[in-house]
Formats: structure tokens, C-alpha cells, sequence
């Protein structure tokens, strides 16, 4: 059921990039609103009937995306393939997507090898404090990834509109902060009663770790024009090599930062590991002059 899961999740994003894309988010929206009503109305029903497991829940979440599915092959309204067009889309994935998975093995090392070595070194309790703060913060995630989505297709309409394509990252940069820099105060200012009500009083003392996490997140959403700018311009080798310094120095320091200051030196290393492929980027950007260092005044 997992495996059946993840290639229907797969079809479905599939189909949702189509309707970003052709600029009809309303139904891209509409169709994870299938799937996820249909997966708390069946979750819940099976819950409070006594039938949940582990597999019917894994079925649930699967299988619900097939109605979102259908829907979106409705509104798309694929015809026909043509052999070139096929042709050209196996040109263009040997040509790029090969930098992009590797970017993406390199994202997820950078991104947890100070959480795993937190486990080595500092033992459970640090680790269930600091995974904990990152559960809270994933919402956020979520909704970084959303923008995202949104925001690359329209990117790819005005990349060659010079200032127009700049704007359009100041925007993004504007929009984004409104909607989560208050949600980052307010995670900071109630940190000890979010970790008492996630996890119990124990976790009150460990406070710091969502204000460091808080930090962390603004970075990201500062980064997040530069990281837009860089997939428009598919520049994927300059996304792969900014994941390899920040890689390499995670491997380099990780220890010492941890032995010095424990848990706040995870926290100073993930800071760290996003400022490097940030800094990488935006030098890259600057030079192609798709971002220039006067316009980061504006960021």
C-alpha cells in the first residue's frame, strides 16, 4: 500500500505542476482538496469505528488520491503523444534532471546530518527536543513549498523581462514575510507552552531550540527569491554545487560544533549550512546578473 501511495501521489503532483503551469491554480488547488477531505472524512470514520490500522490507514492516504487524479486528467485533457514531444521531454529530463537528484540527495544530507549527529552525541532527550521543534516548524514548510509552486511558472513567464522578473522576486519576498514572519514571533513568544503542550514540561527548558529555529526560517524565506531566480534560470549544477559546500562543511563541523555548545551547535551548523548555499547562489545569480547586489538591498 505504501508503494501503491507513493506512485498515485507522484501522478497526482504531476498533475497539479500541469495546472500551475497553465496558470489554473484554482483547480490545481482543488485537487488536493479532494484528497485530503476524502482522507480526514475516511480516517475519521475508520478511527472512531475501532477499524484503523496501520494498513487500512496506509490504504486510506494511497487510494484517496485517485478521485484528485481523475479529476485532474478531466481538466487537463491530455491528447494524444506525439514522439517528439516525448523525444524532447527525455532530451531535456537526461539533460537536467540529473543535477536535481543529486541536489536533492545532497539537500537532505545537508539538511539532517546535524540532526542525526545530534542523536550520536547529545543522546535522546536533545535529539525529541530538537525533532519536535522541527515538527512544529513544518507547517511552514508546507506552505514555503507551496509559494514555491506558485511562484516558479510565473517566474519562467517573465524571465527574460529583466526588471519585471526582479519585482516578481520582491513580491514573493514581501508576500511570503507578511504571511510568516508573524507566525515566527508568535512560535518564539509561546515557544514554552507549544513544547509543554506537544511533549510534556520536561521539553519547556529546551525553549532556545525554537528560537533558533525561528531564525533558521527567516533565513529560508530571505533565501527564497535567490533559490526561485536559480530553478528559473535552471541553472542546476550552481543548485547542486551550493548543496555540496554546504555538505562538505557539515562534515567538517559537525563534531567540533556539537562537543563545544551541544544543541545550539546543531542549531549555529544549520544556520550555517543555509547561509552557505544561499550565499553561493545569490554570488552566481549576481554574476549572470539575474539578481543583482542592488536589488538585494531590497531583500
Amino acid at each position: 500500500p505504501a508503494f501503491t501511495g507513493i506512485i498515485l501521489f507522484l501522478f497526482q503532483d504531476f498533475l497539479r505542476k500541469i495546472l500551475i503551469t497553465s496558470h489554473r491554480e484554482r483547480k490545481a488547488l482543488l485537487i488536493d482538496i479532494i484528497t485530503n477531505f476524502l482522507q480526514l472524512i475516511l480516517l475519521f470514520v475508520f478511527a472512531i469505528t475501532g477499524k484503523l490500522t496501520i494498513e487500512c490507514c496506509l490504504w486510506i492516504m494511497g487510494l484517496t488520491f485517485l478521485p484528485s487524479i481523475i479529476s485532474g486528467i478531466c481538466w487537463v485533457k491530455p491528447g494524444a503523444p506525439k514522439s517528439i514531444a516525448i523525444w524532447l521531454t527525455i532530451k531535456w529530463h537526461k539533460q537536467h534532471s540529473g543535477w536535481m537528484f543529486l541536489s536533492a540527495l545532497l539537500q537532505w544530507f545537508a539538511g539532517n546530518f546535524f540532526v542525526l549527529a545530534a542523536g550520536w552525541w547529545l543522546g535522546l532527550a536533545a535529539l525529541g527536543a530538537l525533532r519536535l521543534g522541527q515538527y512544529i516548524f513544518g507547517l511552514l514548510n508546507v506552505l514555503i513549498q507551496a509559494i514555491e509552486n506558485y511562484a516558479l511558472p510565473r517566474g519562467v513567464a517573465l524571465q527574460h523581462s529583466g526588471s519585471q522578473f526582479r519585482q516578481f522576486l520582491l513580491r514573493i519576498l514581501t508576500k511570503t514575510a507578511i504571511i510568516v514572519v508573524p507566525v515566527l514571533i508568535l512560535l518564539s513568544v509561546f515557544a514554552k507552552q507549544l513544547l509543554q503542550f506537544s511533549g510534556g514540561a520536561a521539553y519547556t527548558s529546551y525553549a532556545y531550540v525554537m528560537y533558533g529555529l525561528s531564525v533558521i526560517y527567516l533565513l529560508i524565506i530571505t533565501g527564497l527569491p535567490v533559490r526561485i531566480a536559480l530553478r528559473v534560470g535552471l541553472l542546476n549544477k550552481q543548485y547542486f554545487i551550493g548543496y555540496a559546500w554546504a555538505t562538505a562543511f557539515s562534515l567538517l563541523s559537525s563534531a567540533w560544533l556539537i562537543q563545544q555548545w551541544q544543541l545550539a551547535g546543531v542549531l549555529a551548523g544549520l544556520f550555517i549550512t543555509q547561509l552557505i548555499v544561499v550565499s553561493y547562489w545569490f554570488i552566481i545569480l549576481n554574476r549572470k546578473k539575474i539578481v543583482s547586489w542592488k536589488l538585494s538591498t531590497s531583500f
